[in-house]
């Protein structure tokens, strides 16, 4: 009879291997994890009261010494002032238009048109924010809208 022998190697216990597949997978959780931490880290940067609006502004171009209406609806009773501000002054200015006086007493609740005017000074670039704070409080200014203002040359 013809024997044959096999080579037999040794085997890896198949124990080791479960330790070593259950290591890698515990690896790339704590990986993704980590992951998910920094990317909810970033977007909770901004400052109690901000919104979208600062993150996303909405842009426009004018031409220098052209004037935009910018309208936001806001409460009509006075426990809320709407703000403007430009970041570079030099390049827009920012102005409140002044509303016409109604006959008809304003009501708590309702809200009202609210206009500011962009005038471009001269060529360049401004963030302006319209935001709104609760009058006579030191409460935080909330934003309502952000605008990237591109000012060119005729």
């Amino acid at each position: 009879m013809i024997s044959r022998q096999f080579k037999t190697t040794p085997q890896t216990p198949v124990r080791s291997l479960t330790v070593k597949r259950f290591a890698g997978q515990s690896l790339l959780f704590l990986l993704f994890i980590a992951l998910i931490s920094c990317s909810q880290n970033a977007q909770s940067v901004a400052q109690p009261g901000e919104t979208e609006a600062w993150a996303k502004p909405k842009k426009v171009r004018i031409n220098v010494g052209e004037i935009k209406e910018i309208r936001l609806r806001s409460s009509a009773d006075t426990t809320l002032q709407v703000l403007s501000t430009s970041e570079n002054p030099e390049v827009v200015d920012v102005s409140r238009k002044q509303a016409p006086q109604e006959s008809t007493p304003l009501k708590p609740g309702r809200s009202v048109p609210v206009v500011f005017l962009l005038k471009g000074v001269t060529a360049g670039t401004a963030k302006v924010i319209l935001s709104e704070k609760a009058t006579g409080l030191n409460a935080p200014e909330k934003i309502r809208k952000t605008y990237l203002v591109q000012v060119v040359n005729k």
